[in-house]
């Protein structure tokens, strides 16, 4: 089966069980330690929740846009800062370090999705419900 990115969701993976060995799904980001930054955030994440994520690539976004990426931008009072954070976000110039990639201006005034085609893999159910491999 070939899907996209929910088919590597717990709300699929578990109750299909066996039968979503071998589905296929594009993916950002898979609940793997293959560095040392995604090592920390899975690490984080289970040492506070005790469970896989339910989507992983939600939770690594999620991170990647609030906990280290744009908090100087993100966290400030902004009732009627509308129009100054989207031309901030539009305008990064420094790198930041994600867990999903690192990113390089990663928002234009044409362009607010911030993933590019070599940050995206295919995933595979291989080996039970709870377990997406690149």
């Amino acid at each position: 089966m070939i899907g996209s990115w929910p088919l590597s969701w717990t709300s699929f993976l578990q109750p299909a069980g066996a039968n979503a060995e071998d589905a296929r799904m594009p993916q950002t980001f898979i609940e793997e330690p293959v560095n040392s930054r995604r090592t920390r955030f899975i690490l984080t994440y289970l040492d506070g929740f005790r469970w896989r994520m339910g989507s992983a690539i939600a939770a690594a976004q999620a991170y990647d846009t609030m906990a280290r990426s744009w908090p100087p931008l993100c966290t400030r009072p902004a009732p009627r800062m509308g129009r100054k954070l989207r031309a901030a976000l539009e305008n990064l110039q420094a790198y930041i370090h994600g867990v999903v990639s690192t990113y390089q201006h990663p928002f234009s005034a044409g362009d607010h999705e911030a993933i590019t085609t070599d940050m995206v893999v295919m995933g595979e159910v291989r080996k039970g419900p709870y377990s997406v491999r690149a």
